[in-house]
Order: C-alpha cells, then sequence, then structure tokens
C-alpha cells in the first residue's frame, strides 16, 4: 500500500464535496490523488442476448466521448494541484465499479473516497450501486460521501421522526 487515495468520479452532484473531502484527507496525510473517471459508464445499445453476461454496446461517437472525458478529468486534476503537489489520474473505460476495483489492485491506495447517490434501495435493487460493490470488494478503508440530496433527505426525515413522536 502506497500513500495514494483513489477518488472515483462521475461528475455528478456529489462531485464537489467527493473532491472538497479527498483534497482535505490527500493534505492530512501528505497522500498524493488518484482520480479515476468511467467514461461509458451508459452503453448506447444493449444486445438482449448478452444483458448478465457482459453487455456489449456500439458508440459510433467513442472517440469524442472518450476525448471529452479525458479533458474534464485533466481539467478536474489541474484545479487540485492548486493545493496538492500530485494529482494522477486515470480514464476507464468501462463498467463503473469493476474498473474501479481494477484499478485499486493497480495502484494499492491507502483509502478510497467515494461519493454516494443516495438512492433508495428499489434502485439498489435493479441497477445496482458501484459504493455497494467498492465496499464489498476493497482491500482498504473507505470514506463515503454522501450527496447533499442523500442528506438532505436524512435530515427532513429525521426532522419528521421528531416532530411526530
Amino acid at each position: 500500500m502506497n500513500k495514494t487515495i483513489l477518488v472515483p468520479i462521475d461528475y455528478s452532484d456529489v462531485t464537489d464535496a467527493l473532491l472538497e473531502e479527498a483534497r482535505r484527507l490527500a493534505l492530512a496525510f501528505d497522500a498524493t490523488l488518484h482520480l479515476v473517471h468511467a467514461a461509458l459508464a451508459e452503453p448506447a445499445f444493449y444486445s438482449p442476448y448478452e444483458v448478465g453476461m457482459g453487455t456489449a454496446y456500439l458508440r459510433e461517437d467513442k472517440p469524442e466521448i472518450m476525448r471529452t472525458a479525458a479533458s474534464h478529468l485533466a481539467a478536474t486534476a489541474e484545479a487540485c494541484r492548486a493545493d496538492l503537489p500530485v494529482v494522477t489520474t486515470a480514464l476507464l473505460d468501462g463498467h463503473p465499479a469493476r474498473g474501479i476495483m481494477e484499478e485499486a489492485r493497480r495502484v494499492r491506495p491507502m483509502m478510497i473516497v467515494l461519493g454516494s447517490h443516495g438512492h433508495g434501495a428499489l434502485y439498489h435493487l435493479l441497477a445496482g450501486s458501484v459504493c455497494q460493490y467498492v465496499i464489498k470488494h476493497a482491500e482498504c478503508p473507505i470514506t463515503i460521501v454522501p450527496s447533499r440530496a442523500g442528506a438532505l433527505k436524512v435530515e427532513v426525515e429525521e426532522a419528521h421522526t421528531a416532530t411526530t413522536a
């Protein structure tokens, strides 16, 4: 294990909070940030014969998507370098959860800082969860940063419980 913090980013509503927490931890541990982004998490074409067996997809716009994703990832890394001397990146092509774990096996980070979208149980039952997969397979500590929407949902539920009790 080395002094690297693996940070999978998806440019969702949790990304800003995720990067803030990852930078804070990197400064505290004098660690390198390793930003990871899975560019093609959603295939454009599913074959009904391959669902569950490694879904194939066709994308004519794949080169452009990869260039755009690489550009966004480079800009994110550059912004992080304002207060961190070493920030590395990896652009993944494919399923985000498996790609994150492959990158974790390659990099052997001291920690993974991961964002959670706060989807409900039905969503996770149908679509699965990157967080759950990483938690189950990671060989290092994990810090989960909740989305603000998820945090607000918990605050509202707690407030409702307090007023009805």
